[in-house]
């Protein structure tokens, strides 16, 4: 593999300390007028203290986030887009008092263009969300076994991408034959405006030592302004270590994207080969061999954090339910941290993934949601080799 050279995008983490929060909807400009706030960090939950206290109920409604913070000048032919992880309820957004968006956390999080709104030098970031119950949010009935937590549950960053760029949920690879070692590596990719429409891509995958194992041929794109595109690369992995809860190895695909000598973007993410099938006579059956699905469910939340958990947490869970003896693990009832399915990649735990909802279907807003969110969980999520079972 060729050296990775420096990193064509920048990502700008939001969520350390520096935030206030307050109850109430406060005004998109000043809120500080109208309420001190208290000081807090993302990811964050109101609800945190409340939980498991006799007597207490949840609080739910609406509440104000505010950060002041500095921006250098703005990187040419770049876009910046402001994304959050996934928390429940909707809200709205402002940078300098321009809004920015609508958007529901939908347990998958929200990605705003801020590239009007972000100025050099000082910028003030307000964000609004409510927790309410609400038909058409899901899980769309007012009390389901789980608490409908509020805060912005999710870490906070500022992206600065290239105009042309890969598109980083349209990528997975896929095992085409277990005995050949043979890997289709599905790449997408989108021109935003960009200067350089003639590219080409390059790909690379590294064996769980690290190894580079294939790098196919480069393939040349004609990617014009405004256009997305997909390109499927077959390569041959010799030897194929295939992924199980008792050998959990994971492979790493690195894609570039150069325009002539240029690097114009690159990805890298990781995955596992397997083999997956429920047969009615064997039962689930795991590279060929029938596989018993020992496990439990799992909520995200805990005392005294709610559902803002930070990664080790995330990663502590996965660690225990291993350690119990369990290979399997039912994400109840929500799409969960993507932190949780890398720390299941990693340790061999089988994932039943879930949209949001308990004990009730409706058809309307409600399955437009349904519908909306689940296809947004499985092309986030899909490339990990622990999930199995998409559901609700």
């Amino acid at each position: 593999m060729s050296p990775t050279g420096p990193d064509p995008r920048r990502i700008v983490p939001l969520d350390a300390a520096g935030w206030r929060w307050a109850a109430g909807r406060l005004s998109p400009t000043n809120p500080a007028a109208q309420a001190p706030g208290e000081a807090c960090a993302l990811p964050h939950c109101w609800n945190a203290a409340d939980e498991y206290v006799p007597g207490r109920e949840l609080r739910r409604g609406w509440a104000t986030y505010w950060l002041d913070f500095d921006w250098t000048a703005p990187e040419k032919d770049r876009d910046l887009r402001l994304r959050c992880g996934g928390f429940y309820g909707v809200g709205r957004a402002w940078l300098n008092g321009r809004s920015i968006g609508r958007f529901n956390g939908d347990y998958l999080g929200f990605d705003l263009d801020v590239a009007e709104a972000l100025r050099a030098g000082a910028n003030r970031l307000v964000i609004q969300v409510c927790n309410r119950y609400s038909r058409a949010v899901l899980p769309g009935i007012r009390d389901p076994d789980f608490h409908l937590y509020g805060g912005l549950g999710g870490g906070l960053h500022l992206a600065v991408l290239p105009r042309v760029r890969l598109r980083r949920r349209e990528c997975r690879a896929t095992l085409e034959d277990a005995a050949a070692g043979a890997v289709c590596i599905e790449i997408g990719l989108a021109n935003r405006d960009g200067p350089c429409a003639a590219l080409s891509l390059h790909v690379a995958v590294r064996d769980p030592a690290g190894r580079t194992v294939a790098e196919p041929a480069p393939v040349d794109v004609a990617l014009p302004p405004g256009e997305t595109a997909r390109r499927d690369i077959l390569c041959a992995i010799p030897a194929p270590q295939l992924w199980s809860p008792e050998t959990p190895d994971l492979y790493a695909a690195e894609a570039t994207l150069r325009c002539g000598a240029e690097v114009v973007d690159r990805i890298s993410w990781t995955f596992g080969l397997r083999t997956a099938e429920f047969d009615p006579q064997r039962g689930f059956v795991l590279n060929g061999k029938p596989t018993p699905l020992r496990g439990v469910n799992r909520h995200e939340n805990l005392p005294g954090v709610g559902f803002a958990l930070p990664p080790a947490l995330h990663a502590e869970d996965a660690r225990l339910i291993k350690e119990l003896g369990f290979n399997f693990v039912r994400l109840s009832h929500y799409p969960q941290s993507p932190e949780f399915l890398d720390a299941c990649d990693r340790l061999g735990l089988l994932v039943y993934a879930e949209l949001c909802s308990w004990k009730s279907v409706a058809g309307g807003r409600w399955l437009r949601a349904a519908e909306t969110q689940l296809a947004r969980m499985i092309r986030r999520d899909r490339h990990h080799p622990a999930i199995l079972l998409w559901g609700l």
